[in-house]
């Protein structure tokens, strides 16, 4: 449901505090620039920016999350918020979607100047915007610069360079951080009700991602999905390089085969993080996960005997390779590239 205060929205508060002012200011129309983790929350906050924008009450600063306008952006329903996004592409034409081509954006360009139908004003939002392919980027320039004034359009992307510059400087920024494990935990508790111990575990496993732990508190097959990723990274650390490539090669099928398969293999990457980072930066005793790691211990023990540095070293790998996926970049050579760097159990 849309949030309708600041508490309802777990982390990255200083993001509502920027979008409520560019409202009070009126300067919310134009283009913006979400970008993070997946799951940290930048869909979550596209829509309730929309639900702001076009709530029944003009003068606060969160939407009401009541009136006829909030209840249909959250049912998805509303003529003047549009999306865009590779499943709902995938969805209406019932192939796989790869990218977001030139007529997905001339669609949005011809109706752009039309007035809202409801409301008093319109939103777009582009989902995958780095996805984009040049020829639509290059389309979307003009409209990204100068878009009606009654229209806000808001790109949403893990990483802003996976953009190009010239659609990144025609955009207002907003940049979502990983969420820090306590609010995450503390949101579990006061508003979701669970125990303090699982609530504990499961943001341990989310990695700063919220969307992600919500999701877990009702689908605990992604819970014990995290446990597969990480026998998975232990697999490729005790491989030598020919089956790594293999490896390499056979998730870049799946890529090719699954439209679904995006989704996943980023969720398998910033597993890895969440095991790297919680190894060799953090301790398991402050996370209080330490039993439920158990049946990883040899791998967190080789993890943590690389220290922080190295660490952190791996984690800029793997996040280079999920900012190159998402520029659509060769699936293949980008895994094959990552996986030869791995070090070696």
């Amino acid at each position: 449901m849309i949030s309708t205060s600041s508490s309802e929205f777990v982390g990255n508060k200083q993001a509502l505090r920027l979008l409520s002012a560019a409202k009070a200011k009126n300067r919310a129309s134009g283009s913006w620039l979400f970008t993070g983790p997946p799951s940290v929350g930048k869909s979550t906050l596209a829509r309730w920016f929309a639900a702001l924008l076009l709530c029944s009450d003009e003068t606060s600063d969160y939407p009401c999350g009541q009136c006829i306008h909030c209840r249909k952006i959250y049912h998805g329903s509303h003529p003047d918020v549009e999306t865009i996004s590779l499943a709902l592409q995938a969805e209406q034409s019932g192939k796989p979607s790869r990218e977001i081509g030139i007529d997905s954006i001339r669609n949005i360009i011809e109706r752009i100047y039309l007035r809202p139908f409801e409301a008093n004003r319109k939103v777009y939002l582009i989902e995958d915007a780095s996805t984009m392919t040049e020829e639509a980027a290059n389309a979307f320039l003009k409209t990204l610069e100068e878009p009606p004034d009654f229209v806000t359009i808001v790109l949403i992307a893990i990483d802003d360079y996976s953009l190009p510059e010239t659609i990144r400087s025609r955009c207002y920024r907003v940049n979502l951080q990983p969420v820090p494990h306590s609010e995450i935990t503390r949101y579990l508790v006061n508003s979701l009700g669970f125990e303090q111990e699982e609530a504990n575990m499961i943001a341990t496993l989310s990695n700063g991602r919220p969307g992600w732990a919500i999701r877990a508190t009702h689908d605990r097959a992604l819970v014990a999905q995290v446990n597969d990723d990480w026998k998975y990274l232990n697999k490729i650390l005790q491989s030598n390089d020919i089956e790594r490539l293999k490896s390499a090669e056979e998730i870049s099928k799946d890529w090719s085969n699954k439209p679904n398969n995006r989704d996943d293999l980023y969720s398998l990457l910033f597993n890895w993080i969440g095991i790297i980072r919680l190894a060799t930066i953090k301790s398991f005793q402050e996370n209080g996960s330490k039993a439920y790691l158990s049946e990883n211990v040899d791998l967190i023990r080789f993890l943590s005997s690389l220290g922080p540095q190295h660490g952190y070293e791996l984690i800029q790998q793997i996040l280079k390779a999920i900012y190159m996926l998402d520029s659509n970049a060769n699936v293949r050579l980008v895994l094959e590239n990552l996986f030869l760097k791995l070090p070696r159990v």
